[in-house]
């Protein structure tokens, strides 16, 4: 009896495990969902906010005396009105981050859902979960590129950079694109690409215990 109790009370556990799981998911992937829409609508409106490396020195005695050096390493500019290409670029890099996070959110919930039926093997779950590591791979790497372009291209736009006082410098497409990178999607992928291995395995498992039946 005792048995038996600990049994179904560990069940319950483990579903209200995965269904807590399942629900974290879905805010995660309803936040960044909205955050990219936000983004895309301000875009549209023609207000691009983003912020940018920036190494200027500055007069270190003017803060205080013991201090040796001094540098901004990042501003936030926000741009009033850019070209249509600008904007296409900046939408696409929030678009394509937030696709495949949105995909990696739904395998995650579909793979909470086939764990609670207890059947986290069939119909080829596997290949589901390495697309999605291999699409949110792609984007990790694919996304800074797109709006490092469109940050190069607005502040190349900006009639004082590169003067005396400004903060600012026009620099390379590297230059620009580390200050873009977006370190969920790569996390995301990696760990889809590792349950994937995990499925491949648990495939070949169940393979083999349906052939000694």
């Amino acid at each position: 009896m005792v048995h038996k109790l600990l049994i179904g009370t560990r069940r319950v556990v483990t579903l209200g495990s995965l269904a807590i799981v399942a629900l974290l998911t879905l805010v995660i992937g309803c936040y960044v969902g909205y955050q990219a829409w936000q983004r895309i609508f301000e875009v549209q409106a023609g207000k691009l906010n983003f912020s940018v490396p920036s190494f200027q020195p500055v007069e270190a005695g003017s803060l205080d005396s013991n201090v040796v050096s001094l540098q901004v390493e990042a501003l936030r500019v926000q741009v009033a009105t850019t070209d249509s290409s600008i904007q296409a670029l900046f939408i696409s890099s929030a678009a394509l981050t937030a696709a495949a996070v949105l995909f990696a959110t739904v395998t995650v919930v579909f793979l909470c859902y086939r764990l609670i039926r207890g059947a986290p093997f069939a119909g080829g779950f596997a290949w589901l979960v390495a697309i999605s590591g291999f699409t949110a791979l792609a984007t990790g790497a694919l996304g800074p590129v797109l709006e490092g372009t469109a940050k190069q291209a607005a502040v190349s736009q900006l009639s004082g950079v590169g003067s005396g006082g400004s903060p600012l410098a026009v620099g390379d497409l590297v230059y620009y694109a580390s200050s873009s990178f977006n370190l969920m999607p790569v996390c995301v992928g990696l760990i889809a690409l590792l349950l994937t291995a995990v499925f491949r395995s648990g495939n070949a498992l169940n393979h083999d215990a349906k052939g000694l039946v």
